[in-house]
């Protein structure tokens, strides 16, 4: 969807509003198919509404001048669980401090249950036909000292040690500790979520915005649906760092409609729909007065998987900033797992050739 608003600014055929994913921002704002903010509402706010919307997801959006989007839709990946299969196997979360320890808790539960139906200890789609970054090799090279690009915006050093075990790690998955599925280099992240909810994985990798949609389509008790942080791969951080994300929804700046678009967009993100956003839609607040306002609801058993986004936002999340192009990373670092497990390249082969992939399509546009 991405690509094709970038594709119609240059025919001048975009919608007035429209949404741009994280990874395509940077390319999105270079393009200039963006609206600024500014020229919209926000050089009328109070300096309070602004500090309101403020996140690091908002800030994502500037090019140092100007804001061009609203982060719709916000959250960060982590893991999606059972929570009576851990309390069936008398695991608790705490118990998940490392991806050692994942590995070792996905063993025990893995297992044919008492209906006859194989239960994987852990998920992930490796399908480029969707791109997310889901996998354990994107929030390894997140960790890794100066994360996954450089201040140029090339890739920073994946096939060094760090990508190398990652990208093992994702293979001894399926080859070592058989708590995945071959089929798993075939599944789409969507095809994941489908088998999570049909009860055959006892664990996976999703998005937290996600929570809600597999609470509403489980074969189990769906309060049975946990989320958690990525554990931990480097000593001395406590877990993983995950990709936060939002869908960043802007006005097109070739509209005949900027002034109307704007009213639209201002209101999306006013205090009364952000309370509905919460309220009506289970998602996490744009605004952080929102969250005191719908404590009544996020403070809730049923939505302790909002807590853990907002936990893993506010300490151990990466936010693109908008400032370089990275369109198609998440598809390079599955073709990576594509290239080792199935096409006959080395670990430190597959990175090199992931790395160059992404050069070629990012680097000097």
């Amino acid at each position: 969807m991405s690509a094709k608003v970038i594709a119609g600014h240059v025919a001048g055929t975009c919608p007035d509003i429209f949404m741009i994913n994280m990874a395509n921002l940077g390319e999105a704002i270079a393009s200039g198919c963006m609206e600024p903010l500014e020229n919209l509402f926000y050089q009328n706010w109070t300096e309070e509404q602004k500090a309101d919307i403020g996140s690091e997801l908002f800030a994502a959006g500037t090019d140092g001048t100007y804001h061009y989007e609203v982060p719709l839709f916000s959250g960060c990946f982590g893991i999606m669980y059972r929570i009576d299969l851990f309390e069936e196997f008398g695991i608790k979360v705490e118990d998940i401090k490392t991806w050692d320890d994942l590995a070792q808790v996905a063993q025990k539960l893995t297992y044919v249950n008492d209906e006859g139906l194989q239960v994987y200890g852990y998920g992930v789609g490796y399908s480029t036909e969707v791109t997310d970054p889901h996998g354990v090799l994107p929030t390894v090279l997140f960790s890794q000292p100066g994360s996954i690009f450089t201040e140029a915006g090339e890739p920073n050093n994946w096939e060094g040690e760090q990508g190398q075990k990652g990208l093992q790690y994702q293979i001894d998955l399926i080859d070592k500790y058989n708590v995945m599925p071959a089929s798993a280099i075939a599944l789409t992240s969507e095809e994941i979520y489908n088998m999570f909810e049909a009860g055959q994985f006892a664990m996976i990798s999703g998005g937290s915005i996600r929570v809600p949609t597999v609470k509403s389509l489980t074969a189990f008790d769906p309060d049975n649906v946990g989320f958690m942080a990525y554990p931990q791969w480097n000593e001395g951080q406590p877990h993983s760092i995950a990709n936060a994300y939002a869908w960043n929804t802007a006005v097109w700046s070739g509209s005949a409609h900027k002034a109307e678009a704007g009213k639209f967009l201002e209101y999306i993100v006013s205090p009364e729909a952000d309370e509905l956003w919460v309220r009506e839609a289970a998602q996490i607040p744009i605004l952080s007065s929102t969250y005191a306002k719908c404590a009544d609801v996020i403070d809730t058993a049923a939505n302790s998987w909002m807590k853990t986004a907002q936990y893993i936002y506010n300490n151990s999340a990466l936010v693109f900033a908008g400032a370089y192009s990275i369109t198609g990373f998440a598809l390079d670092l599955q073709n990576a797992m594509i290239y080792a497990y199935s096409d006959g390249y080395t670990v430190p082969e597959a990175l090199q050739q992931a790395s160059q992939d992404f050069i070629d399509r990012n680097v000097g546009r």
